[in-house]
């Protein structure tokens, strides 16, 4: 990230009946004590709470606190090509 920090994406799926959620997390590498780093979640996507989310595989820094995430459609019927340009803007940070 722009102030040396870390951008995480996670993705949580464990069966089509499940919700599939997807979570963007920053991590504080600066504050890091004993192997253990000081986390944010920035935003959590939940299938279950009307979040059209698929199994993202990327994520990359394209300017200033702007990313992409993408994930493609597996040559699924079923599935979509999903990219997803978005901007973290926080405020106050400690």
């Amino acid at each position: 990230m722009d102030d040396g920090n870390i951008l995480v994406l996670e993705r949580s799926f464990s069966g089509y009946l499940n919700p599939f959620v997807v979570t963007l997390k920053k991590v504080y590498v600066n504050r890091c004590k004993k192997g253990m780093c000081e986390t944010k979640v920035l935003l959590k996507m939940d299938s279950h709470k009307g979040w059209a989310v698929d199994n993202f595989e990327g994520l990359a820094r394209v300017g200033k606190n702007r990313y992409v995430m993408i994930s493609d459609d597996n040559d699924n019927f079923f599935q979509k090509t999903l990219l997803i340009y978005f901007e973290v803007l926080e405020s106050n940070e400690k």
